[in-house]
């Protein structure tokens, strides 16, 4: 969180055009993320440290491991769609509210995620 605001000190300009400062920290904090597993400096750290995803507490750790290797795979906003919307149970809308986007780009966004997956399976 710290890097996050430390971020918004950076940059305060990107609050400009944003129409909800909650959408905007969701938003920052899940880029952020993101970008911390893509790195792979932090990788083994945040696998072992990591808070259980959202709506996966029950999951083993090898499944974790496993979706977030085929999420740092993916394109930063297809990743975020991703888990707002098959994690953390929001609507179209809402993932759109989040991501600055039409509802229907969430969609194409989630099928994204599906064509992804589809030719990794292909892969393994």
């Amino acid at each position: 969180m710290q890097e996050v605001f430390a971020s918004l000190l950076r940059a305060p300009h990107s609050l400009r055009n944003v129409t909800s400062a909650v959408g905007w920290l969701y938003r920052a904090t899940t880029h952020f993320c993101l970008n911390q597993v893509r790195n792979g400096r932090t990788g083994t750290r945040l696998l072992q440290d990591a808070v259980p995803l959202a709506g996966a507490a029950e999951c083993p750790g090898e499944v974790l491991a496993e979706l977030r290797s085929v999420l740092s795979q993916l394109p930063a906003d297809v990743a975020a769609a991703s888990v707002y919307y098959h994690l953390d149970g929001m609507t179209h809308a809402e993932v759109a509210e989040l991501l600055g986007c039409s509802r229907r780009k969430v969609g194409y966004l989630l099928e994204r995620a599906q064509q992804s997956l589809a030719r990794l399976e292909q892969i393994a």
